[in-house]
């Protein structure tokens, strides 16, 4: 019987320090979720979920870093009129309708980030974009201007997304010369 009894007792004694493992990995992950983990902050999620402010969104957006003479990106609104841009000014950009979202916006950063380099980084052109949802879609707006071209100050694209997919697109141009120097419009510049 002694045979048994020493079993028995090393059963418990296996059990006891199985038990006091269990108890020591329950203490160590209350700890840790005590003090790793800190309680939702409901004002945080609300004050992140609020709209930032016109320079913050601007900064953000930014696809080349702020410096001074970046262009501030408009804030993009729903009355943003497709009628404003066109779609053949756009022929030079590979995108089309049905196209991938994220395919489409690397095509569109590509495009207009594909100025040569400059020794002097200031007569570089300046790029920024925006995107927002609106009415559920997806607005992305991107402009390159301050460019070394003579003829054409600036371009704007915008492209609209319903979920993954494109649904709309469209550029503008601001030209340097001609009857209204400065002004947004779809045709080539002289």
């Amino acid at each position: 019987m002694s045979e048994i009894q020493a079993r028995k007792g090393l059963i418990w004694i296996i059990g006891g320090i199985g038990a006091l493992l269990i108890a020591a990995m329950v203490i160590v992950k209350i700890w840790f979720a005590a003090t790793v983990f800190m309680p939702i902050d409901e004002a945080a999620i609300a004050a992140a979920s609020e709209p930032l402010d016109p320079e913050e969104q601007i900064v953000r957006d930014m696809v080349t870093p702020v410096a001074l003479g970046t262009p501030v990106m408009p804030t993009v609104t729903p009355a943003l009129d497709p009628a404003d841009y066109s779609r053949d000014l756009a022929r030079f950009i590979p995108i089309e309708v049905g196209m991938d979202r994220y395919l489409a916006k690397d095509e569109l950063l590509l495009h207009y980030n594909s100025e040569p380099l400059s020794e002097n980084p200031e007569a570089r052109a300046k790029v920024s974009s925006n995107e927002q949802m609106i009415d559920g879609a997806t607005l992305f707006v991107i402009r390159r201007s301050g460019m070394a071209d003579d003829s054409v100050a600036a371009e704007e694209t915008f492209a609209l997304f319903d979920g993954a997919v494109l649904v709309d697109f469209g550029s503008r141009i601001q030209c340097r010369r001609g009857d209204t120097p400065n002004q947004w419009t779809t045709t080539l510049c002289p």
